[in-house]
This record gives C-alpha cells, structure tokens and sequence, in this order.
C-alpha cells in the first residue's frame, strides 16, 4: 500500500498479534508524519470505513480498531478481523476494489439468547420494528422519486446529483440495519437515521 499511511500497513501487516495497542505516538513514529488533528478529537476518524484511506491501512492488513480511542492517553486497539477454522476466509467479505458497494457487519463476541427466541417466534420482534417498517415504507416511496429524479438527471447531466446519491445510500443503510437486527447479526436497536 503507497501513500502517507503504506507504512502503517506494513507495520500491522507484518505483525502476527491478534491484538495491539498503539500509542498515538507511535504510530506517528511508524508514519513517520504527524497523525492529522482530528485523529485526537475526533472518534470516527478511527472507525473502520474502507472509503478513508487511512482505515485502509489497517483494513487490509486484516486488522479493525476495537472500540474507541482512548484519547485521555493517546491510545487504539486493533484486533485481528476472525477467521474461521473451517474455511480459513475471514467473517467479513475482503475489500473488492472492482465493486463500488461493500455492507460490513462485525462480528459479535456474544450474540443475545433472548433475541434469538423473539426472532424464532417473528411476532415480537416484528411488533417492535412497527416504527420502522412505517418509516421505511415512507422512505421507499420517497427513494422511488428520488430515483426517478436522479435517473432524469443522469441523462441530461450525466451525473447523479450528490444529494440524492447520498439520500439513496441512506435508505438502503438504514434498510440494512433493520435487517440486521431482525435476522439477530446485531443486538442494538436500530437508529432512526440515515448517516453512518
């Protein structure tokens, strides 16, 4: 991996702990620049989106920050992403560069027993994503027209407009995490928003 932050890869990539913390310093001293200033403010800076090419780094060495930073002592965690015994292939997809669109889901340590038996038994847990169901269907209709809209442009301009591009991109995340709790691969209630 080139670029600013090609030797934090190499760093983590040659490392065969399932586990480490890294000091912000010292992960200054591998790149050999200064960590930018949103790094020790904000926690998202940290999170593992593969659209940041700094999340790249340890993403393609197979490893994902743990949690958030600890800012009071300038400290990440990066664990090594799960492999499983049978297939040697890891819980989440690789990184496909050739396709645009990606959905990562962590994998849980624990999973909720009592999840599990609502979703067995679909009536309560369909009962609690009402609001959502109401709020999607809303959000479908409105991503219809929008579709319609950003399809009209796309012929006349021939780009997507940004805003209805990242509304799209919206619904579906939001889409998708409903699914996700319904199907048990998260315990969190879902959001009632669109962003990340």
């Amino acid at each position: 991996m080139d670029g600013k932050y090609g030797p934090l890869f190499d760093y983590l990539s040659g490392n065969q702990n399932q586990s480490i913390r890294l000091t912000f310093s010292k992960i200054e001293q591998i790149l050999g620049n200064d960590l930018p200033d949103s790094a020790r403010r904000i926690p998202q800076w940290w999170g593992n989106d593969r659209t940041h090419h700094h999340a790249q780094s340890w993403l393609r060495a197979g490893y994902k920050t743990s949690g958030q930073p600890d800012f009071a002592s300038e400290e990440v965690s990066f664990v090594r992403v799960a492999m499983q015994e049978e297939t040697q292939s890891p819980d989440t997809y690789p990184i496909d560069e050739k396709y645009p669109v990606d959905v990562e889901v962590l994998y849980p340590e624990r999973s909720s027993r009592l999840q599990a038996l609502l979703a067995l038994t679909i009536v309560p847990k369909f009962v609690l994503l009402i609001p959502h169901y109401i709020v999607l269907y809303v959000l479908g209709l409105v991503a219809l027209m929008a579709a319609i809209v950003g399809l009209l442009m796309v012929l006349l301009t021939g780009k997507y407009p940004r805003v209805l591009f990242n509304f799209q991109v919206g619904v579906v995340r939001y889409n998708t995490r409903v699914s996700a709790w319904f199907i048990c691969l998260v315990d969190k209630y879902p959001p009632f928003r669109l962003r990340s």
